[in-house]
């Protein structure tokens, strides 16, 4: 609980909005219900992988389900490109769990605790279009601390829009 507040704190520090969620299924719940008419979407989701109820991976692979279903249907109100980005967080700094989060679905991992400038490197990172393309191709890594912020290439040169980002 005050690792949520924390990190929600950091968030708006950084100029964003956040939401939390009590454990993955919560969490999961929630991003569904902001896909409904009138409503605004999540933009990422920092997710705990040892949440209750629904661990961090399980809560990945059903937000990855439900926007691939929602795709085959090609539904107005939950487009495939507009599928949050997963971050997880988790306190086990072997690479295996890396591994299995990122099998989930998840779009990167960091370790536990995270620092402010981790967290902005972060952000800063996964706001610019085309970075989840370019990881998901190889082309480049997402910051694994805030000393690293890799520059994207220019097939994805970033256009960061400055409008408030919702995060999870």
């Amino acid at each position: 609980m005050i690792n949520q507040k924390l990190l929600s704190k950091m968030l708006t520090k950084l100029g964003h909005s956040s939401a939390i969620a009590d454990n993955g299924l919560l969490g999961f719940e929630a991003i569904k219900k902001s896909y409904e008419p009138g409503e605004r979407h999540f933009d990422l989701a920092l997710v705990d992988v040892a949440m209750p109820v629904m661990d961090g991976r399980e809560a990945t692979r059903a937000i990855r389900s439900w926007f691939a279903e929602r795709s085959a249907g090609r539904s107005p109100n939950a487009p495939p490109e507009l599928a949050p980005l997963i971050v997880g967080l988790t306190a086990h700094a072997l690479s295996t769990e890396r591994d299995k989060c990122l099998e989930a679905g998840m779009n990167a991992v960091l370790t536990k605790p995270c620092s402010f400038a981790t967290i902005a490197a972060q952000l800063h990172f996964w706001s610019q279009p085309g970075a989840a393309e370019a990881v998901a191709k190889g082309l480049v890594k997402p910051p694994a601390s805030a000393g690293q912020s890799p520059a994207l290439s220019a097939a994805y040169t970033p256009n960061f829009s400055e409008q408030q980002r919702r995060l999870l």
